[in-house]
């Protein structure tokens, strides 16, 4: 399959033939091979393999670690079908409500694709984890993108938005996460506040972060929000070039 001649693959009809002769022989180490073959997957750099031959085993543990670490650049990839799909299979096996971190990519997923009642739903869950009170070990980056989900939804209103903003930035920075999306949020709730240069800072941070992330669904939409506030200065030269820079 490559051209230094290290990787091969069965045929198809082949691999149908010895599974099934697995299954009728000894079915029970059908979950064990495939645990075997995810954790050879993770040792060999292959994270997504990996990931579908945890779900075949039904392993609901290490299925969502490689779901959490995936996810974001999965979604970059504009690959939200596949996203859905894994989120979706842990959702029915209870594996989201038991990873902080699940809940709070699902509830950012859901936001980002127009399905508020879930995003609400995964929100709160991750509001639980976070200020429910008892014992809990940190999770750094847990918390990071949580922020960044309430910002996103804005649920009490501009002020607490540009507060859960402030904080996602901060906790970005404290966890080592290179992305630009808290810039933005910062930006947003900050216009949105009557404070446009404020805004216009956060989204030129913004724009350099994402460039470093290779972000660019992020840094389209942080140049079209200083393409309008341009239009808002009646700049319209730079307006141009800011929505020019977006094609």
């Amino acid at each position: 399959l490559d051209r230094r001649g290290e990787w091969y693959r069965y045929h198809h009809l082949f691999r149908d033939m010895l599974l099934a002769e697995l299954e009728r022989r000894e079915p029970g180490l059908i979950p064990a091979l495939r645990r075997r073959a995810a954790s050879w997957c993770v040792g060999a750099g292959s994270p997504e393999e990996a990931l579908e031959y945890s779900m075949a085993a039904g392993d609901v543990d290490t299925a969502a670690g490689l779901v959490t670490g995936l996810g974001v650049a999965v979604y970059r990839q504009g690959r939200v079908t596949t996203l859905q799909r894994w989120f979706g299979w842990l959702d029915e096996r209870g594996g989201i409500e038991r990873y902080p971190m699940a809940a709070v990519l699902t509830s950012l997923l859901s936001a980002l694709t127009a399905r508020p009642v879930d995003a609400e739903r995964w929100a709160d869950v991750a509001d639980r984890w976070q200020y429910g009170g008892g014992a809990r070990p940190g999770d750094p980056a847990a918390e990071a993108w949580a922020a960044l989900v309430r910002a996103i939804l804005c649920r009490h209103g501009v002020e607490q938005m540009s507060a859960d903003a402030d904080e996602a930035v901060r906790a970005f920075a404290a966890a080592s996460i290179p992305d630009p999306a808290p810039l933005l949020l910062q930006g947003l709730a900050r216009v949105l506040s009557g404070d446009l240069d404020g805004g216009e800072a956060s989204f030129q941070d913004a724009v350099g972060v994402a460039d470093q992330a290779d972000a660019p669904d992020t840094l389209a939409v942080t140049q079209c929000e200083r393409s309008l506030l341009a239009m808002a200065r009646n700049d319209w030269s730079q307006a141009e070039v800011l929505a020019g820079q977006d094609l």
